[in-house]
């Protein structure tokens, strides 16, 4: 008898820590669940306010002739990326250059900013130098002139 009821008591002892387990791994599984769709949607949220920041640059140069320094500055300050889009470290905006006209683009830009040159100097028949990058702090005046083409990935993504 008393190995019947301690058999007994061992059974109940097993089904209980079974349906614990049931019970946890569920409860675990609706918290990992719902923190994958809380990342998957913050991840989107971030794609989509890059995007929207992407196209409403894009809208400025469109509605302009040509968009100045001072001007895509201003558009960029207003934008107030620090304080609005944490993490988005700046806009910038890069121009596709003939090596022919490399020279010229540079004397252009460094009546603005004195070091402005196209980089690195490889010789190659067009480059993709970064003119503007908004705010200008040091990390991004020291991307100026920049040819995201030599990048592969960067090149990708531009193409």
């Amino acid at each position: 008898m008393p190995l019947l009821v301690f058999g007994l008591a061992l059974l109940v002892t097993a089904l209980l820590l079974a349906s614990v387990a049931r019970s946890i791994r569920d409860r675990d599984r609706v918290a990992f669940d719902s923190e994958v769709a809380r990342t998957t949607d913050a991840v989107r949220e971030r794609l989509d306010t890059t995007i929207t920041l992407l196209h409403s640059t894009a809208g400025l140069f469109a509605a302009s002739k040509e968009v100045e320094r001072g001007e895509f500055s201003a558009y960029v300050r207003q934008l107030r990326l620090r304080e609005r889009y944490p993490g988005i470290l700046g806009i910038g905006y890069s121009a596709r250059v003939p090596a022919s006209r490399v020279r010229e683009l540079e004397a252009l830009h460094r009546r603005a900013v004195p070091e402005f040159h196209v980089w690195p100097s490889d010789a190659r028949d067009e480059y993709h130098a970064i003119l503007y990058l908004e705010p200008l702090d040091a990390r991004n005046a020291a991307a100026l002139g920049y040819d995201m083409h030599t990048d592969a990935i960067r090149r990708e993504a531009m193409d």
